[in-house]
């Protein structure tokens, strides 16, 4: 038998172990928060480098110097300040500073903005019918691929019953030679005197003079949104000269489905001119604006995170998925079946550009 000073002594060591296991538990934690802390911190340092590089209401040279000398801040803080705790609140009270004079620049309507979208189009709508001023039917005249090509200036003005309103397809046009970004379009087709008429409406960034499209900027409340409305030939005519794969997905959805998709895009076209927002990258562009119109009506819970929203070349598989296309389709036929390019280079001018392009 174990002799009875034993137990005591080895329950007199227990406390000291629970307490050794604590005191660790503790440190872990401690260091775990350190860590995310330390990490947060860097993320705010680094997006508002970002944000001060592409500021929009100073010039952007100033903006490369500010962006550049806060990116160099914690190196000049650690040559003045010897506490670390110090050093981080100084960094972290700056980011933040310079995320709430971000979150203060407003979107507007009122800019120098290039030819593309200085006359942007304005629908009226009725219970029964939409009418749209200036509906752009620009025809380009050459093709380049790194400069804006030449074009000649038309607008339309439109009167569209909604029930005349036949079916919709989405565009996808490619922007790399691999299936990576992709700007994305809608188009509506509608029935004037038994023959079918094309409408398209873009989502983008409505750029002012001079300026071009960069992914990095439009993160950062660089452009405005705009919903750009045309007719087909000038929405597709205008990728195909840019060398991009332009694909047209016919959507298999209701007519009172693609009916209250129509209204909803038109209302959305004339809410942003009263109502101006920014385009986003990742959150508020081309794709993300059309799945929205899309999911409210066919009430599809697509989230604006798919990977295959970001990588908008993959956004046909999203429409198979969710049988907003014929899904037989995709096993019948190869992409490359969608495909409007070829066909658009042997169109004759003169003849129907829409119905020419479709297989």
């Amino acid at each position: 038998m174990q002799p009875l000073n034993t137990y005591k002594q080895n329950d007199a060591t227990l406390p000291e172990q629970v307490t050794s296991y604590s005191d660790k538990m503790r440190a872990t934690i401690h260091a775990m928060l350190r860590f995310f802390r330390v990490l947060l911190l860097i993320c705010m340092l680094l997006w508002s480098v970002g944000a001060l590089t592409y500021f929009p209401v100073i010039p952007s040279w100033l903006g490369r110097i500010a962006g550049l000398a806060l990116l160099l801040m914690p190196w000049w803080i650690a040559k003045w300040v010897d506490s670390p705790e110090q050093r981080r609140s100084y960094i972290f009270l700056t980011t933040v500073g310079v995320m709430l004079l971000w979150l203060l620049i407003p979107p507007s309507s009122n800019r120098d903005w290039d030819e593309y979208h200085g006359r942007i189009a304005v629908p009226e709508i009725t219970a029964s019918s939409v009418s749209i001023k200036d509906v752009r039917s620009f025809r380009y005249t050459s093709t380049g691929h790194a400069s804006p090509p030449n074009f000649t200036k038309a607008y339309l003005d439109l009167e569209i019953p909604i029930d005349r309103i036949e079916g919709m397809d989405i565009a996808v046009a490619d922007l790399t030679a691999w299936r990576g970004p992709a700007h994305t379009m809608i188009s509506f087709s509608y029935r004037v005197d038994g023959q079918l008429r094309y409408i398209n409406v873009s989502a983008e960034t409505r750029r002012e003079k001079g300026e071009s499209y960069s992914a990095l900027r439009g993160l950062f409340k660089h452009y405005e949104l705009v919903y750009v409305i045309a007719d087909e030939q000038d929405a597709l005519e205008l990728r195909h000269t840019y060398g991009e794969k332009v694909r047209l997905y016919p959507v298999s959805l209701p007519k009172h489905a693609i009916r209250q998709i129509f209204v909803d895009v038109m209302n959305r076209a004339r809410k942003l001119q009263s109502q101006p927002e920014f385009y986003h990258t990742i959150t508020n562009n081309c794709t993300t604006q059309i799945l929205k119109h899309i999911s409210r009506v066919a009430e599809n819970d697509i989230s604006i995170l798919n990977w295959r929203i970001i990588m908008a070349s993959h956004s046909d598989e999203l429409l198979f998925g969710y049988g907003m296309v014929d899904p037989t389709l995709s096993a019948r036929v190869p992409r490359d079946h969608f495909l409007t390019n070829k066909r658009a280079e042997s169109f004759v001018k003169g003849t129907d550009y829409s119905a020419h392009i479709r297989p």
